[in-house]
């Protein structure tokens, strides 16, 4: 609502600088300087609010507590990626590939996934990605299925949005993916997805070429 507000007195004080209604004018832009005040102090109150919050949840003893807690995170992640998509706040994601539950660990791959689909610039994940790629590569030998597959399907995102391009590659994780598409184990889907990334790679090749 102080957004709208200030969009309005944006364009009431365009008009009263063009018609040189000088105590008009200065009067929308003291408005609009404690407007965006406050709505600076919000969003810092509502990001320390909540991430004092996550900070002790996430780790909690039960699994659900923590899946929850990434969900609650990866819904924020969707409502302000502007406040959420960082190194700050998804960290913790990252950190949650590693955790002992299966269902924990899917909620993390699910949450960096949102945030991927939310982030209005994707550099603002690079940073992450190139941090956690190991262990998300990792995913892929589950020993849950459907965490292989979602992590696969990011994977995929990743190379189909260029994140691969500028990353200095270990030849392992590269190859730790591409045989997925020959693991006879593996479901349909992560094959299919797998087959996928081998393409992609085979098509950067023909245009580097």
């Amino acid at each position: 609502e102080l957004r709208h507000k200030v969009q309005t007195a944006d364009l009431q004080l365009t008009v009263a600088k063009r018609s040189k209604s000088t105590e008009k004018a200065g009067a929308l832009k003291q408005q609009i300087d404690l407007w965006k005040r406050t709505i600076d102090d919000l969003e810092d109150l509502v990001s320390k609010t909540v991430m004092a919050i996550f900070a002790k949840r996430f780790k909690d003893s039960h699994e659900s507590i923590r899946v929850l807690s990434l969900d609650s995170l990866a819904a924020y992640c969707r409502s302000r990626p502007d406040l959420f998509v960082n190194n700050t706040h998804l960290k913790y994601t990252g950190w949650m590939l590693c955790d002992e539950n299966s269902a924990v660990r899917l909620a993390a791959i699910q949450g960096l996934t949102t945030a991927f689909h939310s982030a209005s610039q994707k550099s603002a994940l690079k940073s992450i990605i190139d941090r956690y790629l190991s262990r998300l590569a990792d995913c892929t030998l589950d020993v849950d299925l459907v965490v292989q597959e979602k992590a696969m399907e990011l994977l995929l995102l990743l190379m189909r949005e260029d994140f691969f391009d500028e990353i200095d590659q270990d030849h392992n994780i590269w190859e730790q993916i591409n045989n997925r598409a020959l693991e006879q184990n593996a479901s349909p889907a992560l094959r299919r997805g797998a087959l996928y990334f081998v393409i992609g790679q085979l098509e950067s090749f023909d245009e580097g070429a």
